[in-house]
């Protein structure tokens, strides 16, 4: 059984990423881990950056994933 990690952002491309992520997992039948590893000094300069990580985390549990966050 393969495993596939996808990394979490706020990035409007990371949505792609999950999903492409999520296919190989299911392709392979493996497991699908997802992970936002948030720096210690964490400044958004993007204000939707944020909303769109949560809605990412909210895409890749609902794929599936069992979703990290450190």
């Amino acid at each position: 059984m393969e495993g596939i990690l996808v990394c979490l952002s706020g990035a409007p491309s990371n949505v792609r990423v999950i999903k492409a992520a999520a296919k190989m997992a299911e392709a392979y039948g493996g497991n699908l881990t997802a992970l936002y590893v948030e720096p210690p000094d964490f400044h958004e300069h993007d204000p939707g950056a944020k909303s769109r990580l949560e809605e990412n985390f909210r895409l890749a549990h609902r794929l599936g994933a069992k979703v990290t966050r450190l």
